[in-house]
């Protein structure tokens, strides 16, 4: 990821008082503020024809004033500190008059800031391998990396994430028991590609990544069952989303509300036994999520998404949270209010949802989560992310060759 500025810095180098300055007279009274006595007494003291005369350099003066960019910045930065302030009704509904008057003028913020903004102000490189210590990596080991660590920032893009709290582990290859996880220490969106741990399977450090970071035992603890117990699951995602946290303290569960639901496929449920440190513990965690299910919910914890691939996982992990929303927001009107697809259709359905994208424009096939997951990571890149992410379709429009070649073959 190449450097960025944050697109919200404007404000902040922007003072707001020069801004409120030049807005005039009127404004002040409408947010109630005090006159100063030089500016009540000028009024005293200019005569009529004067005072006609002033006004219409302010109205000239003012129609510049809202215009310019400085003022549209001003008005926004005016109306979150009134709002953080606490300011009275009166001066809320002066400010949300005047914020709505130039929305039209200020660009709203696009989901390539939106990016930029959850990462602070500079965005760090995802893919930063090269530049941080002298380590070969396979170069199987580096598209992993750049894998996992863009799918991090994706988690807190999504504002998904809990701070430094909670994990995404991936096998590194099938003929060793190694794995990557996040330094217990940086947020997700400090996540790179080179400050990831590898560890073996009982928790132990193989490469410690660039950072200072540990790693957290009692997390891993959940990761290294399932990977101990299922070698089918490549990645395991381990979440605590408001809405899925919501969803797992109903006893009715995932309900099939909407294909988002019904696109996660069998879902295991395993109740609370407080934080996974017990070897028993492990045991009845296994035993809930079984030999096939990809999808668990932790009753009154979160959930666990895992997938043969990093792009399978985050595909459950998704749909999950999406169909978790949705649920607690029907839910609002009563469980037995909610009207639940048959099961026929569910099966029927399902199976669409879950199986590999075809028909696509030259016939490639894809394996479940990658053409979504795609999408997402030239969205990063396009954004300045620098992912490193090694692109299944790198050629996303028709040249005219490929436009030849598709009419010749289908004569």
């Amino acid at each position: 990821m190449s450097n960025s500025i944050n697109p919200n810095s404007h404000n902040a180098e922007h003072n707001v008082e020069p801004c409120s300055s030049n807005i005039g007279i009127g404004i002040n009274d409408n947010l109630g503020s005090r006159k100063t006595e030089n500016v009540q007494e000028s009024y005293q003291t200019v005569k009529p024809k004067q005072i006609m005369v002033g006004e219409k350099n302010q109205m000239q003066n003012g129609i510049l004033t809202l215009n310019s960019k400085e003022h549209q910045d001003g008005i926004q930065q005016m109306n979150h500190n009134a709002i953080g302030d606490e300011l009275q009704n009166g001066s809320l509904v002066s400010l949300k008059q005047m914020s709505d008057m130039l929305s039209s003028r200020v660009p709203r913020c696009t989901s390539l800031f939106l990016f930029a903004q959850s990462s602070g102000s500079v965005i760090t490189p995802i893919n930063d391998i090269k530049n941080s210590r002298p380590i070969n990596y396979s170069k199987s080991e580096q598209l992993i990396r750049c894998k996992l660590a863009s799918l991090y920032r994706l988690v807190d893009i999504f504002k998904c994430s809990q701070g430094i709290y909670n994990h995404i582990t991936v096998r590194v290859s099938d003929d060793q028991e190694h794995f990557l996880i996040n330094p217990f220490g940086l947020l997700y969106n400090q996540v790179t590609a080179s400050s990831l741990v590898k560890i073996d399977i009982y928790g132990n450090v193989i490469d410690p990544g660039s950072t200072t970071f540990g790693i957290n035992h009692a997390g891993y603890t959940l990761h290294s069952a399932i990977h101990q117990a299922r070698r089918d699951l490549k990645c395991v995602i381990h979440l605590h989303t408001p809405a899925v946290v919501s969803v797992s303290a109903m006893k009715c569960g995932l309900l099939p509300l909407s294909q988002e639901a019904l696109a996660c496929g069998k879902i295991s449920y395993h109740d609370y036994h407080g934080i996974l440190i017990e070897q028993e513990i492990k045991k009845i965690l296994v035993k809930d999520l079984g030999p096939t299910n990809k999808v668990m919910i932790l009753r009154n914890h979160g959930f666990v998404a895992c997938g043969e691939t990093i792009e399978e996982a985050w595909y459950y992990a998704f749909n999950l949270i999406n169909a978790s929303e949705i649920q607690a927001r029907a839910g609002l009107v009563g469980i037995d209010q909610l009207y639940l697809q048959s099961s026929e259709k569910d099966t029927e359905v399902a199976d669409i949802l879950r199986g590999n994208t075809k028909g696509t424009f030259n016939a490639k096939q894809w394996e479940k989560g990658q053409l979504e997951f795609e999408c997402l990571m030239r969205m990063l890149d396009d954004a300045g992310y620098c992912t490193g992410y090694l692109y299944h379709q790198p050629l996303t429009y028709a040249t005219e060759k490929t436009m030849a070649m598709t009419t010749v073959e289908g004569t």
